[in-house]
């Protein structure tokens, strides 16, 4: 019967052990390229999370929150949203969707509505 030796290999007189390599494993595969804008949209809120969140560039698939954002940084992406587009976004809505490729669409959509788009009623809730 074969039984495996437990004993470790010696190098031979005076050769040097290969140093293990980190990263060489399936589960150390690179991280997928930053998803630039795709839409003037998502261009203009990459712009503000950018300015606001002092960064170079965003991922318009990740999370505010993730990238450094808190509350009071959230409340002045909408201002500046709303400031640079005229499109009112509640903060509340800002929360949940969470992503500039997710803020744009919402912003997209509510732009889609048309010049009869009621802004009071967008507020209202938070009166």
């Amino acid at each position: 019967m074969d039984v495996p030796s437990t004993r470790t290999p010696e190098n031979t007189p005076g050769s040097v052990a290969e140093p293990v390599q980190a990263g060489t494993g399936a589960a150390d595969a690179e991280e997928p390229a930053p998803v630039g804008p795709q839409t003037p949209t998502e261009a203009l809120v990459a712009e503000v999370w950018c300015e606001l969140l002092e960064l170079d560039a965003v991922d318009v698939t990740e999370d505010f929150f993730v990238l450094g954002g808190h509350s009071m940084l959230a409340a002045q992406v909408v201002y500046q949203l709303a400031d640079r587009t005229g499109i009112p976004l509640e903060l509340e809505v800002f929360f949940d969707l969470g992503t500039v490729a997710e803020v744009a669409a919402e912003l997209d959509r509510i732009r889609s509505l048309g010049p009869g788009l009621d802004e009071s009623r967008i507020y209202e809730e938070e009166l």
